[in-house]
This record gives structure tokens, C-alpha cells and sequence, in this order.
């Protein structure tokens, strides 16, 4: 059988002079139409992972994440891992190939202290930083194009997402030129890309899907191949954890969630990421209510409150949560010996703390 038609391998190089719809024109003439049986008969190569099971060759990668939640941390490790062929995080095999860093985020500065702290060397990691590119900019594309061409990159970083379009981020038509030039000019030749980007500004406890709390246009998600949402757990007298979740996997099935451990060693001065194993997403949505719980009864330290005076004082604060959740917290709560639970009149729960809890 023939090979399948790449639309991509009938654009015509940029500045050729050649209108739109001339071009467009060209493309459909060499549509192919293929019948079920091409499509079952067809050898296609099983996926081929740069990290295993998180990112694969030839893919549009996102990481998307609050602000300060160790984004570039995570894909200076990735860097590494990948430019050394050493696990990531000590836990997914990756494939040995250059890797090229685009930051518009950080400055060399930055990168460079981090990369110390980190220990970063001896690695092919080629950095471009505060240069202002354009991935909706076909000049700036196809200089990209070549760059990578020329050193054999295989794993490019974009540090962050909205720095590289000039339009709008939650217009479509922006967004989708950004994806059609990443696949165009570099996906398709066998170059994953992975780009961070922002999450939307949300309250505490916010019960959004982790796809849906992505800043900009829907079309974001919709060009991404693979989706690691990146979380931060700060943890009393212990190091941070950086949660990923694998929310979305076109290539298979999406990973469980997964917990890194972030280590500062102030002595050595460096810093370490290392793999937790599997993080328990409604484990630490307990915690945080049990947190904002203990905060109400503390700061209502003497009175006896009911679920409903709790939900409003944390309601002014803008944190909501339903009522079954604070209702199954406060029974956790109880049972643990966190709170004491008092019955009132009609019945009526009424909770508090003890001086000694």
C-alpha cells in the first residue's frame, strides 16, 4: 500500500510568495482517500516513548501549572534525564537524544543557578532564552526549524506557552496557527515538544477538572498529545511534593497520578527531585479541608459551630466546598479525636475543639 498522505509534506516553505489559496488549492488536489480496509491493512509503527509512558517521540506535550509549582524544576530534570538517557526521577527509562531548552520565562541567570544547584553537566542541553520568539512567526519557525535540523535535537522545552504567540490566548485562530507550525516544522520530524503553560486563577478547593483549569482557548488542549498537570503540596515539617497527573494520553492509557519529592540540601546547596511513587488525589483534598476546619474551630476557639456556620465563615473567604465534603471531613474528623462533636437541640451537630486538640 501506498503511504499516507502528510498534509504537512505538501506546505509550501514560507515566504514562497505562492497566495493561501493557491496553496490550499495544491493540498487538496493530493487528498487521499483511503477505504476501511486501507486503514486495518495499514503497518502503523507501535508508539515509541522518549520517557516511558509519559512522553512520547514525535508529540505535542503540555505541563500546565499554577505559578511557583517547580514547572521549569520539572523539565530542567527532563533535560537531563533525556540528554544523559538516565531515568527521570529515577523511575521512567528515557531514549539519549539532544535536547533544546526555549525560555521566555526565567533568563540565564535563573536557569544558570538552577542548573548548578541541580548539577546539571556534561549533558547536550542547548539553551536560547529572552530571544522573543514567535511560533505564530513563520520566520522565526523555520530559523527554529533549521537550528534543530543542524544539531540533531530530538526534545525541545518551550518555558512558557503564552510567551510564544503575538495574538491572543484565547482565540482560536491564534492558538491553532502556534500548534500547526509545532507540527509542521518539527513534530513531524520525529522532535517532541513539550510547553508549560498557566492555569487559570481559581479558589481554593476549586472542583474543576484539571484539563478544564488551563488558561486560553479550548484548542490548547484539543492540539495536545499528552497532558502532565503539575501540582504543588507544601507538607509541615517535611520537603514539597510536586504532584503530576497525566490527564490526558492519545498514545495510551493515561498514567496514575504520581508524587515527586522536591529536596533542598541548604548544607550541600543543591537540589534533588526524586520519585515518591502514587499520589492519592482524594487523600489530599481530605487534608485540605481537615486544614480550613481546624483554622474555623481555632478561630472560633470557645463556641460549638454547626456544618452550616463552618461552610459560611470559610464561604466569605472565598473557599467552597460542597456540603457532602465538609460533611464527610467532619465525620473523619470525629472519628480520628481531631474535633468533638456535640448534639443539640433538634438534634443539631454542633463541633468544636477541645484546649488540648
Amino acid at each position: 500500500m501506498d503511504e499516507l498522505y502528510d498534509p504537512a509534506e505538501y506546505e509550501d516553505e514560507n515566504m514562497s510568495g505562492e497566495p493561501k489559496s493557491k496553496r490550499v488549492a495544491h493540498r487538496k488536489s493530493q487528498m487521499q482517500i483511503l477505504t476501511l480496509d486501507d486503514v486495518l491493512k495499514y503497518d502503523f509503527k507501535s508508539t515509541e516513548w522518549l520517557v516511558d509512558k509519559l512522553i512520547p517521540v514525535s508529540s505535542v506535550v503540555l505541563m500546565p501549572g499554577n505559578p511557583a509549582s517547580y514547572k521549569t524544576w520539572l523539565v530542567l530534570e527532563l533535560a537531563r534525564s533525556i540528554a544523559s538517557g538516565d531515568k527521570f526521577v529515577g523511575e521512567f527509562p528515557t531514549i539519549k537524544k539532544r535536547v533544546l531548552i526555549v525560555d521566555e520565562e526565567n533568563g540565564n541567570p535563573t536557569l544558570q543557578e538552577r542548573i548548578k544547584l541541580m548539577r546539571i553537566q556534561g549533558v547536550e542541553v542547548f539553551f536560547l532564552s529572552y530571544e522573543g520568539l514567535k511560533l505564530d512567526d513563520d520566520i522565526d519557525t523555520s530559523t527554529l526549524e533549521k537550528f534543530i535540523e543542524e544539531n540533531q535535537i530530538e526534545f525541545v522545552i518551550f518555558d512558557s506557552l503564552v510567551r510564544f504567540y503575538s495574538g491572543d490566548e484565547n482565540s482560536s485562530r491564534s492558538v491553532s496557527q502556534v500548534f500547526e507550525n509545532i507540527r509542521r516544522r518539527l513534530t513531524k520530524k520525529k522532535v517532541a515538544c513539550l510547553l508549560t503553560h498557566h492555569n487559570r486563577k481559581t479558589m481554593f478547593g476549586s472542583k474543576i477538572d484539571a484539563n478544564q483549569n488551563m488558561r486560553g482557548s479550548s484548542d490548547i488542549l484539543a492540539s495536545a498529545d499528552i497532558v502532565l498537570s503539575v501540582e504543588k503540596e507544601i507538607r509541615e515539617g517535611k520537603n514539597p511534593l510536586i504532584a503530576v497527573t497525566q490527564s490526558k494520553n492519545r498514545r495510551g492509557v493515561e498514567l496514575p497520578s504520581f508524587a515527586i519529592e522536591f529536596i533542598a540540601d541548604e548544607q550541600q546547596h543543591s537540589v534533588q527531585l526524586k520519585y515518591l511513587g502514587p499520589y492519592d488525589k482524594k487523600e489530599i483534598n481530605l487534608r485540605e479541608k481537615k486544614v480550613v476546619i481546624h483554622a474555623v474551630l481555632d478561630a472560633y476557639s470557645g463556641r460549638k459551630l454547626s456544618k452550616i456556620e463552618i461552610m459560611e465563615v470559610l464561604k466569605q473567604d472565598n473557599i467552597e466546598f460542597t456540603a457532602n465534603a465538609i460533611s464527610n471531613a467532619l465525620g473523619v474528623m470525629v472519628e480520628g479525636g481531631e474535633i468533638q462533636l456535640e448534639k443539640g437541640a433538634s438534634n443539631k451537630h454542633l463541633y468544636y475543639k477541645n484546649s488540648s486538640s
